[in-house]
């Protein structure tokens, strides 16, 4: 089975054609003749998208040293801050006996290089970011997210958002 990914079209006029670069995928996903739903997505602004990378980047040399002992890397605290704002994803699992969510919760750390990962009891919670590439989050949501995280580490920086966003380089 072919998976289906996002895909960009131009509209023609006369129809919607791949745009370019789309139209080896389009092939191997689209059967000629059959119908499919069109979901329409406002584009995301790449200077946003850049300057909200930029703004953690420059965000995490600053933070305190009880931070970066955790977070090791500026993606991580990306990750912990989406989950902190509540985009994330969760997965509860009865693993049956406390140590076998104890191996399970090892096996997660493993595969994963930062989600949010509890045991208690039987269980296993495993919190993971929800992603933020253009294909998986629309503006709206991306929009949303990244506020939620820059008003965070504005917070933990005891600075403003505009303060955050200059030490970017640019006020969005």
């Amino acid at each position: 089975m072919v998976s289906h990914v996002p895909l960009v079209w131009t509209w023609t006029g006369d129809g919607m054609v791949p745009a370019r670069g789309y139209a080896a995928q389009a092939q191997r996903q689209f059967k000629m003749g059959n119908n499919y739903m069109l979901e329409v997505r406002e584009p995301r602004s790449g200077a946003a998208h850049r300057h909200y990378f930029a703004a953690i980047g420059d965000a995490f040399p600053n933070l305190d040293d009880r931070c970066t002992e955790r977070l090791k890397t500026p993606e991580h605290l990306r990750k912990w801050a989406l989950i902190e704002t509540g985009f994330y994803d969760e997965v509860i699992t009865d693993c049956g006996s406390h140590e076998v969510a104890l191996r399970m919760a090892a096996f997660s750390r493993a595969i994963d290089d930062y989600a949010e990962i509890r045991v208690r009891g039987n269980l296993l919670s495993i919190r993971r970011a929800k992603s933020q590439k253009v294909t998986e989050m629309d503006a709206a949501h991306f929009k949303a997210s990244s506020d939620a995280v820059l008003e965070l580490l504005s917070d933990m920086l005891h600075v403003s958002k505009t303060v955050l966003k200059q030490m970017a380089g640019k006020v969005a």
